[in-house]
């Protein structure tokens, strides 16, 4: 097995880490209680910074070297720089009802719901399609002179930022084990005008005691 596979491999048992962590965030959400949105921010600011710097990169350049190789196979891939534009707008989709949220924006709880459940089961499909049909037909198709290629350009640049996504992963697991309501101090506390329709930032808590929202 390459190398660059293995590392690839890794990185997406570390984003599926952060997708259970973001699934049991919407899950607490859903029972209309207060999630973590600290760790839905950090999440988010991960996606937007190493996946598209070196992740999604790395597939692509596979994907490009897999195409000249061995088209029918590459084929059955489908089209891996436009599904990994498609991930990236879901995943403004999700950072924007978050935002919504921050800023004191009321809509549609089934808004946030969506964006998220869309976020996370879009992204789990595609890191089974890529382990199921690109990985494998590249291991098949590809030689030696392109795997040298490709761990050449993107050694230095994803080292540290691999290195981050498992830190990542690691810490976000362990503090989504803490009751979010125990660590809301000092964070914004949801409160429901209309408990099955809308959700309103309204209010912040500081050591116990509600002082008006920004």
């Amino acid at each position: 097995m390459p190398k660059i596979i293995d590392i690839l491999l890794e990185e997406h048992q570390n984003i599926k880490k952060l997708l259970l962590v973001l699934e049991h965030e919407l899950e607490v959400f859903d029972r209309s209680e207060r999630p973590d949105y600290e760790i839905l921010q950090t999440i988010i600011q991960y996606f937007q910074g190493y996946p598209e710097s070196c992740h999604h990169p790395k597939e692509e350049m596979i994907f490009g070297k897999l195409k000249a190789r061995d088209p029918t196979a590459a084929k059955r891939c489908g089209d891996v720089e436009a599904d990994h534009g498609v991930e990236a707008k879901r995943l403004r989709s999700f950072a924007r009802v978050v935002d919504y949220i921050l800023a004191d924006q009321e809509f549609l709880r089934e808004t946030f719901h969506l964006a998220v459940h869309d976020f996370i089961e879009h992204q789990r499909h595609h890191l089974e399609k890529e382990e199921r049909l690109l990985f494998p037909a590249s291991v098949k198709a590809l030689r030696p002179e392109d795997w040298a290629e490709i761990d050449a350009r993107f050694r230095s640049i994803c080292k540290l930022s691999s290195s981050f996504g498992r830190c990542l992963a690691s810490r976000v697991s362990r503090h989504s084990g803490n009751n979010p309501a125990k660590t809301a101090t000092r964070d914004r506390q949801i409160y429901l005008r209309d408990p099955a329709r809308t959700v309103h930032t309204s209010r912040t808590l500081r050591n116990g005691a509600e002082v008006p929202g920004p």
